[in-house]
């Protein structure tokens, strides 16, 4: 914790400590917030507004924030306003994706952020201050990292699909060798279905949005799949692929 009384003491020999502390929440080069108790934003800097683009209209609310919730941040943003110090994981933000208020002029940022209570003389929280820092270029690196190897992952298992391949084509081969090229097809088309997946997240944290195409899918099938996969991998454990639920 921060020796208050030591600040105070520094702050008492500077003849307008009051600017000082204005100008220092003003011009500094991290986003700066205060809310009220009840979750209203009352107070950004200009590195909050070069951030994301605007600050909050007066009815919103950060306890009620969708985006904030859809994260998994929401209930730690409570934890603050309940009177402990925490610290946000970098995440996407971008207010004009807000349902509760209409943001129209806005910015799409990564952020991590440190919400901390501001207590009265009897230890209540009066304000929460919250310091964000910008890690846009950050997460872009690493999500353009993954995209990459995503890609460059399909070369490697249209080979080893291409083999497994080629061995299930042959007429005389025996069969616990085309059992196990069906394995390593099956699986290879797993994770063919994988990468895809990965890129289209990579993708949709990008920006670029991310379709969806539902289909009717046999579960039984894709979990007995799974079991053969688990079992060619642990060949001295039991099968359950025949065995019957209960």
């Amino acid at each position: 914790m921060p020796d208050l009384d030591h600040i105070r003491a520094i702050l008492a020999r500077i003849p307008n400590p009051l600017a000082v502390l204005e100008r220092l929440f003003a011009f500094a080069p991290v986003g700066f917030q205060i809310y009220e108790a009840s979750g209203r934003s009352i107070l950004v800097n200009q590195a909050f507004m070069d951030l994301f683009g605007s600050e909050p209209p007066p009815e919103y609310n950060v306890l009620r924030d969708e985006i904030a919730a859809k994260q998994g941040v929401l209930d730690l943003i409570r934890r603050a306003f309940q009177g402990e110090t925490i610290h946000t994981p970098a995440i996407w933000y971008d207010p004009r994706e807000l349902a509760q208020v209409k943001v129209e002029k806005g910015n799409r940022a990564a952020t991590s952020a440190t919400f901390f209570p501001l207590l009265d003389a009897d230890e209540k929280v009066t304000h929460v201050a919250i310091v964000f820092r910008d890690m846009t270029a950050e997460m872009v690196h690493r999500e353009r990292f993954i995209g990459i190897l995503g890609h460059d992952l399909r070369s490697p298992l249209s080979a080893i699909m291409a083999g497994a391949g080629m061995i299930l084509r042959q007429r005389e081969v025996p069969d616990r060798l085309l059992a196990a090229a069906a394995r390593i097809s099956s699986s290879g088309e797993r994770m063919a279905r994988m990468i895809s997946d990965l890129l289209d997240f990579t993708q949709a944290r990008l920006g670029g949005g991310i379709a969806i195409h539902r289909k009717q899918t046999d579960m039984g099938e894709v979990a007995r799949g799974v079991v053969e996969e688990i079992s060619a991998a642990n060949p001295v454990r039991p099968s359950l692929c025949g065995s019957k639920a209960t």
